[in-house]
């Protein structure tokens, strides 16, 4: 299971709890960017009475990491949530040898806001699916599609808070919009 930065508990959970429940091994590698995680739950797995290598952790880059465990002879399915790009390598890997395989890549969410809406509801909603946890969600709202009739009234409200959005400090009750996850991630966004 290869599970992305952006929330890696939760997508983990999701994932390895199901695949444990139905008696399979697991090998897990979170994103190397939140590592952290993975062994903080790790270490959790250990207090249980899992027997040993029902659980596995590995960490490092996709590749060569990553790529190892795809092509291992012995992995039988490979779940993946992440990118289009690594997404399609994957599965380009697990079609040789006709490995199962489930992707989750990211996509590209609209908000409908229709001519009867409550602009100001609408500016919110929009405002939080576009950039909860800083817009580093594959399901965050990058197209909005607004009705003609309140496209002007709709624009100017949402034009307005987002210049007053609050930038900084995420441990901040204040802050609205903390860092991105890398400064790679922010040249490539």
């Amino acid at each position: 299971m290869k599970i992305p930065w952006n929330f890696p508990l939760l997508l983990g959970m999701w994932k390895i709890s199901p695949a444990l429940a139905a008696g399979n091994t697991v090998v897990f590698k979170p994103s190397e960017l939140t590592a952290l995680s993975a062994i903080q739950f790790t270490e959790l797995i250990g207090q249980c009475d899992f027997p040993p290598g029902v659980f596995n952790l590995v960490l490092g880059a996709g590749l060569p990491v990553g790529e190892t465990f795809v092509t291992h002879p012995e992995t039988d399915k490979v779940s993946f949530t992440g990118g289009s790009k690594s997404g399609k390598l994957i599965n380009q890997l697990c079609a040789g040898s006709f490995k199962r395989v489930s992707l989750e890549l990211g996509g590209k969410s609209p908000i409908l806001v229709m001519e009867d809406a409550d602009i100001d509801a609408a500016v919110g909603w929009t405002i939080f699916g576009s950039f909860f946890n800083q817009g580093e969600v594959c399901v965050a709202s990058s197209r909005i599609l607004v009705h003609e009739d309140i496209h002007e009234n709709f624009t100017n409200a949402l034009l307005e808070k987002l210049q007053n959005l609050t930038i900084g400090d995420p441990l901040s009750e204040d802050t609205e919009m903390g860092p991105i996850i890398s400064e790679a991630h922010l040249s490539k966004i």
